[in-house]
């Protein structure tokens, strides 16, 4: 009985939000309670992937940065690609209002993150080529 209920929430389409806030709840709560050495523990916790003589070794934190959070854009990415060619926004009027607020979202980014009274390097566009060319995950996402 309780792994049918589970099945039929799994397959809602808020299930993966829900999901998703639980988890920064108890983060949330992990990080702000006595649990916090514990937590940042788990976050430095090795985790080791080897085949034969090559190995790969990094922090727990290290491999839900690089590879979950890849992976959840490129799923992003996925979706988003659906959408157009066949969803909601296979039109050009319907998708214009997302697509402009995309791009005011990273017009925004880049804003803020351009240093106006020059940085020491006296580059005033320190923070315009990391979200110019992005990441590995914005561009697993563009790649779907």
């Amino acid at each position: 009985m309780p792994f049918a209920m589970i099945r039929h929430f799994l397959r809602t389409e808020a299930a993966g939000g829900v999901v998703l806030i639980a988890a920064a709840a108890l983060a949330l709560l992990c990080a702000s309670t006595p649990l916090a050495p514990f937590y940042d523990d788990l976050k430095a916790l090795p985790v080791v992937i080897s085949m034969g003589g090559f190995g790969l070794a990094k922090p727990l934190l290290a491999w839900v940065n690089d590879g979950l959070m890849a992976l959840f854009f490129f799923l992003v990415g996925l979706e988003i690609k659906r959408e157009i060619l066949r969803g909601e926004l296979s039109s050009v009027s319907r998708a214009l209002l997302p697509v402009l607020a995309a791009l005011g979202g990273m017009a925004c980014q880049i804003a803020s993150n351009c240093d106006p009274h020059f940085a020491s390097n006296n580059d005033p566009l320190v923070g315009w080529r990391e979200q110019a060319t992005g990441g590995p995950r914005a561009r697993s996402g563009a790649i779907a």
